[in-house]
């Protein structure tokens, strides 16, 4: 498989550690995408960007049942307000 994009991930210990970081970028207005699966089942990624344009990722092992699928990366960008 190729990459669609070069990314940074970072790899997180478990599902309710995954889910509050996603609830932590929400809550900061931050877009994000996920959770996805493009492994196996478990894996779980969530992608958002920096400031910068940087394409960034958690991921983590232990979160079933989430929809399979690549992130649309459209939905990722805003305006840092810093």
């Amino acid at each position: 498989m190729t990459q669609s994009h070069p990314h940074t991930a970072f790899k997180v210990r478990n599902a309710e550690d995954m889910l509050r970081l996603k609830e932590a970028l929400t809550a900061n207005g931050i877009p994000s995408y996920g959770p996805t699966r493009l492994g196996p089942p478990g894996q779980a990624s969530v992608y958002f960007m920096d400031p910068f344009g940087n394409h960034l990722e958690f991921e983590t092992d232990s979160l079933p049942d989430v929809p399979v699928g690549p992130p649309d990366h459209s939905q990722l960008r805003y305006e840092w307000r810093g």
